[in-house]
């Protein structure tokens, strides 16, 4: 063989080289399975009418079982050092990407130290908000986070109803055109005077938009040894 799994990497062929080598011994086999094929195939023609033929051809055969073995003796070596190359790489792989994340790691600790900062001021920040709504509540008004954070306000129109109604002179209304006159009985109420009228069922009404969870509640913050800010 014109190389060794076992030299240094820089000595070694590629993935590459050795596929490209691996498909070229596997031609080769093939080549040797066909012209065996073609011999085994005129050996009873050969022994019968070209003795002298088939004794060459006999020790072709030979030669070609003694080729063949080679080849594949080769070619188990080339599986080889493929899988010991693919395996190297992977095992490189694993560990650049450990190099990686290592050196990312090392890098990052100044953010989370920073967060860490950026968490108290904002603690400092919510719980200055906080204040703020308990007066704003103490006092009946509307606070800042309800003032920017609420949303937009729904206005529901008036519920109406139009109907038939009677109505006096005077413009009092009744329900209908008869009356109870002075022995008590129902007559009919000649001066009242029929028309439509629309009541009002539910006045219009502005109801406040949905307000989401508060920052106090909502954002979750602690410092570097997890304490609670």
């Amino acid at each position: 063989m014109r190389w060794s799994i076992r030299k240094n990497a820089a000595d070694r062929p590629t993935i590459h080289a050795l596929t490209q080598e691996r498909a070229a011994t596997i031609g080769e086999i093939d080549a040797i399975a066909a012209e065996r094929e073609e011999i085994e195939s005129e050996m009873p023609h050969l022994r019968e009418f070209e003795p002298s033929r088939a004794a060459n051809a006999d020790d072709r055969l030979v030669e070609l079982s003694a080729n063949e073995a080679n080849r594949r003796r080769r070619l188990a070596y080339i599986d080889e050092g493929i899988a010991k190359l693919e395996a190297e790489a992977a095992e490189k792989a694993k560990a650049d990407e450990r190099a990686a994340l290592e050196k990312e790691a090392r890098a990052s600790e100044a953010l989370v130290r920073e967060i860490a900062r950026d968490a108290e001021k904002l603690a400092g920040k919510i719980a200055k908000l906080e204040e703020h709504r308990a007066r704003a509540q103490a006092a009946g008004v509307e606070d800042a986070e309800q003032r920017v954070r609420r949303g937009p306000r729904q206005t529901l129109p008036a519920i109406t109803e139009t109907v038939v109604a009677w109505f006096s002179p005077e413009g009092k209304r009744f329900g209908s055109d008869m009356m109870l006159d002075h022995e008590g009985r129902w007559v009919r109420a000649t001066d009242r005077v029929q028309r439509e009228v629309v009541d009002t069922i539910r006045e219009e009404m502005t109801l406040a938009g949905d307000m989401p969870e508060r920052f106090v509640n909502a954002i979750k913050l602690v410092d570097l040894e997890g304490r609670k800010l």
